[in-house]
C-alpha cells in the first residue's frame, strides 16, 4: 500500500496518534502509522513537523518542556527541530530545581515573548535571572510564592520597562496556613507596559495612578493596600482609560466610602458624581464590604445590558428581615440604573434559604434578566441573625413594592430546611408564580405544601385560595452527585404528587409540565393518579453552568487559567 501523505487536513488525526504514541513509547522510534495501515512519509518538512510539535505544547501536560520529552526521544532530526524551534519554549516554570534547567529553556526560546511561571519556592538565585530577559517577558504569573521572594523579584524588576507583557498576576490560590499582609509596590517596571491587558494581583498593591492600570480588559485586585485605595475620581479616571475592560472583579479594594454605614436605608447617601459606561464589560464581581459600600463602588458604573453581575455583601449584626428584604430591593434598583433597564426586566429569581459554611451562614438570591444579565446576590456574617428568609420573601411585593417575577428557582441543601408551614408561608407570596424549580429539598413537604387539601385555608377550597393558582411548571431536580449515582424518587412522594395534581386540577388550577433532573422517576404511578393531567419530560443529564471547575484556580479569571494551566496537570 502506497504510504499516506499527511497534508494539513490529515494533521489533526496525525496528532491525535502521534500524540499516545510518544507518551507511551514506541518500540521503533522512527516508524509512525496513520490508520487504518500505512507509514507516514519519511521526510517530513521542518515547518510541518515543527507545526505539529506546536500543538503538542498546547495539550496536557501544556508547555514544551513536558509535552516533547518523548518527541525528542524519537529521532536526532526530530529533537534538533525541536530544539532549534524557539515557540515551542516560550512557557518557562521556575521551581525549586535549580538554575541550570531554566537557563536552558531561555536558550531554547532565543529572542521570542515568553511566558514565565514561579511556582511556590523557585530557585535560589531566581531573582536573578528575569530581569535581563525581562523586556521578552509577555505573562508574568507569580503562584502561591513567598512574599518575601515576590518583593525582590519586582524590587528587581523596576529598572526599566517591559514593552511585551500583557499579564502580570500574583496570586494564592493555597492560602491556608499562610500568613499573607497587603504589601506595597511603589512602582514597576520604571511604569512603562504599553501592551499591559490583564491585571490579576492578590494581596500585593500597586498605586492606581501607575500606567499598569491604563488599556486593561481584566481588572482582578484583592485585600488591597489600605494605603492605595483610589479615591472616586481616580477610579474613574482608571475606568475611562480601559473601554475594552471585560472582567471587573474587586475583593477589599477600589473607591472606599468614608465614613461606612450599615443600613440599608442609608446606602443612597453617597454616589459616585458621575458614571463611567464599560461597554464590553462581561462580569463585574463586587466584594467591598456593606451594602453602602458595595453601592458606592457600582454607582462610578454604567454596564451593558449583558452583563453578569456577582456581588457579596456582608450584612450588620442584627437585622431585621424588613432590612435584609430593603437591601435585595436596593442593589436590584441600583442594578438596574447600572444596566440601564428597569424592574420589569426581572425575568426570574433563584433563592437559596441560609447555608452554613463553617462558622457563619450566607443566604444567595439570583436575579435573571429577560435582556440577558444575571444579578447574584450573597449575603455574608448572617450567624448572629434569625432571619429565615424564604418564607417571608413575598413581603418585599406586599410591604415594600417590588415586583416579583413569574419565575423562581429555591436551591435547597437539606430534607429540613422548610417545614411545610413555612413552605405555605413563602409560596402564598408568589401569587403570579408559574414556573417553580426546586433542588434537594424534600419533595414530599414541598408537594404537601402544594396539595389543597393542606395547603387552602378557606371552607370552599376556591382556586382563589390555592397555593401558586397560576403554576404551569413544576420541577423537581438534584445536584449531579460526585458518584454520579441517581436517586430513585420516593413511590410514596409519587402517589401524592398525582393526587396533589388531580385536586389541582379539579380547582380548576393545571400543571403542564412536570420535569425532573439526575431524580429517577417511575411514571406509572403518576400516571394512574394524574392522567391527563401533566405533561412529563426528563431534562438532559447535564451538569449546571458553572459545575466541575473545582480546580484551585477556579476564582480567577479565564486568562490566568489558561496562562498557568501546566500547573494543574
Amino acid at each position: 500500500m502506497a504510504p499516506k501523505i499527511l497534508t494539513h487536513r490529515r494533521i489533526p488525526t496525525f496528532l491525535r496518534l502521534l500524540s499516545r504514541r510518544v507518551r507511551r513509547g514506541s518500540k521503533k522510534r522512527n516508524e509512525v502509522h496513520l490508520p487504518p495501515t500505512g507509514p507516514v512519509v519519511p521526510h517530513l518538512p521542518s515547518e510541518l513537523l515543527a507545526e505539529i510539535f506546536w500543538h503538542l505544547t498546547q495539550m496536557p501536560p501544556y508547555g514544551g518542556e513536558r509535552s516533547l520529552a518523548p518527541v525528542m526521544l524519537v529521532c536526532h532530526r526530530w529533537r534538533d527541530i525541536a530544539v532549534s524551534t524557539p515557540d515551542l519554549w516560550s512557557t518557562i516554570k521556575f521551581t525549586s530545581e535549580g538554575a541550570t534547567r531554566v537557563e536552558t529553556l531561555l536558550q531554547r526560546s532565543k529572542s521570542v515573548p515568553v511566558d514565565i511561571i514561579v511556582d511556590r519556592t523557585p530557585f535560589p538565585n531566581a531573582i536573578e535571572v528575569l530581569p535581563p530577559r525581562q523586556s521578552r517577558i509577555r505573562n508574568l504569573c507569580l503562584v502561591d510564592t513567598p512574599q518575601s521572594i515576590v518583593r525582590g523579584l519586582l524590587a528587581s524588576l523596576n529598572a526599566v520597562g517591559a514593552p511585551n507583557l500583557e499579564l502580570l498576576s500574583i496570586i494564592y490560590p493555597d492560602p491556608s496556613g499562610t500568613s499573607l499582609d497587603a504589601g506595597l509596590v511603589p512602582s514597576l517596571f520604571a511604569d512603562c507596559v504599553p501592551r499591559i491587558r490583564h491585571l490579576v494581583i492578590d494581596v500585593f498593591s500597586l498605586p492606581w495612578t501607575s500606567s499598569i492600570f491604563r488599556g486593561l480588559t481584566t481588572l482582578h485586585i484583592h485585600r488591597e493596600h489600605n494605603d492605595v485605595h483610589p479615591s472616586s475620581d481616580v477610579f474613574l479616571s482608571v475606568l475611562e482609560s480601559c473601554p475594552a475592560l471585560e472582567h471587573l472583579d474587586l475583593f477589599h479594594a477600589g473607591p472606599i466610602l468614608l465614613p461606612p454605614t450599615s443600613t440599608p436605608d442609608k446606602a443612597t447617601s453617597t454616589f459616585a458624581k458621575r458614571r463611567v459606561s464599560l461597554p464590553r464589560l462581561k462580569c463585574l464581581a463586587l466584594e467591598v464590604g456593606d451594602l453602602p459600600q458595595c453601592m458606592y463602588t457600582l454607582s462610578h458604573l454604567t454596564l451593558p445590558s449583558t452583563a453578569g453581575l456577582v456581588f457579596a455583601i456582608r450584612a450588620p449584626d442584627g437585622w431585621e428581615i424588613l432590612d435584609a428584604l430593603r437591601a435585595v430591593k436596593h442593589v436590584t434598583e441600583q442594578s438596574c440604573i447600572a444596566l440601564e433597564t428597569d424592574m420589569s426586566d426581572v425575568a426570574g429569581i433563584s433563592f437559596t434559604p441560609n447555608k452554613t459554611e463553617e462558622a457563619a451562614l450566607h443566604t444567595s438570591v439570583m436575579l435573571l434578566f429577560l435582556s440577558g444579565p444575571f444579578l447574584s446576590l450573597k449575603f455574608t456574617n448572617l450567624s448572629h441573625t434569625s432571619i429565615k428568609w424564604f418564607p417571608k420573601f413575598g413581603l418585599i411585593h406586599s410591604e415594600l413594592g417590588m415586583p416579583l417575577p413569574s419565575r423562581l428557582l429555591v436551591e435547597m441543601n437539606g430534607d429540613d430546611m422548610l417545614t411545610v408551614e413555612e413552605w405555605k408561608e413563602g409560596l402564598r407570596g408568589w401569587p403570579n408564580l408559574d414556573h417553580l424549580v426546586v433542588t434537594d429539598a424534600n419533595y414530599g413537604i414541598l408537594v404537601e405544601a402544594l396539595d389543597p387539601v393542606t395547603s387552602c385555608v378557606c371552607e370552599d377550597c376556591s382556586k382563589g385560595d390555592l397555593i401558586c393558582p397560576k403554576l404551569q411548571n413544576f420541577g423537581i431536580h438534584r445536584t449531579r452527585p460526585q458518584d454520579d449515582a441517581t436517586q430513585t424518587a420516593d413511590a410514596e412522594m409519587l402517589r401524592h404528587l398525582g393526587s396533589c395534581l388531580k385536586r389541582r386540577l379539579e380547582r380548576g388550577s393545571k400543571l403542564h409540565e412536570l420535569s425532573y433532573r439526575h431524580v429517577q422517576v417511575k411514571r406509572a404511578p403518576l400516571k394512574k393518579y394524574a392522567r391527563d393531567v401533566v405533561e412529563f419530560t426528563l431534562l438532559d443529564d447535564l451538569p449546571p453552568p458553572g459545575e466541575g471547575e473545582q480546580d484551585r484556580f477556579a476564582r480567577y479569571p479565564p486568562v490566568v487559567k489558561d496562562a498557568v494551566r501546566c500547573l494543574v496537570f
